[in-house]
């Protein structure tokens, strides 16, 4: 008892004199104080699902964001000098990949920062193809905006055929300046990003572009170095992969769907995806790393909202809102000078473009670099060639064939077909007899 009393006294003693500090007023202002303290805290809860939920609203429109458009600066007079200037490039190109990787480092492309990782641990192929993109990207950085994007080496090869494809069946598509990523008229289309975003809904925390929208979009950088696991054009160029696809049912299912806006012939289209799939696998085994792209959009394109088909954003595409206190057009050219932007949770800001736009844009130009001796790359061209030709008569008897009920000339037509390419069995042809288009 002793030792219980004077410590009860001594905390009722303290109580006591606690309490007379305590009145009415002091009350009132510590209620008033925790009434703000809440008030502000709902408030900036409700600012920051507004801006996350109304993004593209906020972010992409002219009204909050006012954009400078730049005149139009054309560094080439014509197609043919852009053409010179590029190929001039490419003469500089060497086969031999350690005198490569010399040349690469005498013209200083690469920052201090990264050269002496550069030096001495990347192999001279990663090198080269680096070093290749970073010459592009300086051809171009005056009028065109260049975002990079990394693919496996027999995914490249679905490219190339497209591009053969599109030179031959639909050539005012065509340019030779342009690795195309889709068929034109292949995919949905959206008139720019601010289009695509509403209606997508790409602000929302659900969306994801990967396997949903992957035919809409590619994942591009436009930081180059940006270097990041899984989302970064450089892990997937080293790593020689893709998110999907790089499997042979993979490749066949995207060559056939290719093939059938050509030659709407299910079993003919899954042959020419076989022989299309043999072209890839071939191509894969000449390297351990993949392609690399530099994709040059005319910068007027992208500052203008009406015509921007582009977009920053998080992983999976969805927009990002860390910079709604900056114009994105001041963004995106922080980002082009290499100053490694980060969003608030620390991850490498990336970015989207839409692809319908990216093949049918006329000022685009897009270049899949790799470090293929000129030998071998002839080589590969040569036999997309020959499978491409060979698909363009085949559609071309399909046609033939579904107007022959109209038009008797028609007859004639295939007859000088099979005269002029002796290759062309008869039991195939037959079979494009035997299952004619239904009317």
């Amino acid at each position: 008892m002793n030792l219980i009393t004077p410590l009860t006294h001594l905390n009722w003693q303290t109580f006591t004199e606690t309490s007379k500090n305590i009145t009415p007023k002091s009350i009132a202002k510590w209620f008033l104080i925790s009434n703000i303290a809440l008030i502000c805290f709902i408030a900036l809860k409700h600012i920051y699902t507004f801006i996350t939920a109304n993004w593209s609203d906020l972010k992409f429109s002219s009204s909050i964001s006012p954009i400078t458009i730049e005149e139009t600066h054309q560094k080439f007079h014509s197609t043919k000098e852009e053409i010179k200037a590029v190929d001039s490039l490419k003469n500089q190109w060497l086969d031999d990949l350690s005198l490569e990787k010399n040349r690469i480092l005498n013209e200083h492309l690469i920052p201090s920062t990264y050269l002496p990782l550069y030096q001495s641990k990347i192999k001279n192929e990663e090198l080269a193809i680096i070093g290749r993109v970073l010459e592009l990207k300086r051809l171009y950085k005056d009028t065109h905006y260049v975002f990079t994007h990394g693919q496996a080496s027999n995914i490249s090869m679905i490219n190339l055929i497209n591009q053969e494809c599109i030179k031959v069946f639909t050539p005012h598509f065509y340019h030779p300046l342009k690795s195309p990523f889709r068929l034109p008229h292949t995919i949905t289309y959206s008139k720019n990003a601010n289009d695509f975003i509403d209606t997508y809904r790409a602000s929302g925390m659900t969306f994801m572009d990967d396997g949903y929208h992957s035919d809409k979009m590619i994942s591009v950088d436009a930081q180059f170095w940006n270097q990041s696991t899984c989302e970064s054009a450089l892990y997937f160029f080293r790593g020689n992969s893709n998110i999907s696809f790089t499997n042979v049912s993979g490749l066949k299912k995207i060559f056939k769907e290719n093939f059938l806006n050509y030659l709407p012939h299910e079993k003919f289209a899954e042959q020419f995806a076989d022989k299309a799939v043999k072209i890839a696998q071939k191509r894969s085994s000449t390297t351990k790393i993949g392609v690399l792209y530099a994709i040059c959009i005319p910068k007027e394109i992208i500052q203008n909202d009406k015509t921007n088909f582009a977009y920053h954003c998080h992983a999976f595409g969805r927009t990002c809102c860390c910079f709604f206190f900056k114009n994105r057009v001041t963004l995106l050219n922080e980002m082009q000078a290499d100053k490694m932007t980060k969003c608030f949770g620390g991850s490498i800001t990336q970015y989207r473009i839409l692809t319908s736009r990216l093949t049918e844009e006329k000022g685009v130009r897009s270049f899949a670099v790799d470090a293929l001796p000129k030998a071998k790359k002839m080589e590969f061209e040569t036999e997309i060639r020959a499978l491409v030709k060979e698909l363009f008569i085949f559609s071309q008897l399909y046609d033939l064939i579904e107007k022959m009920d109209e038009d008797p000339a028609a007859i004639v037509q295939i007859d000088s077909l099979l005269e002029a390419n002796p290759t062309i069995k008869k039991s195939d042809v037959d079979q494009l007899f035997d299952e004619k288009p239904k009317k």
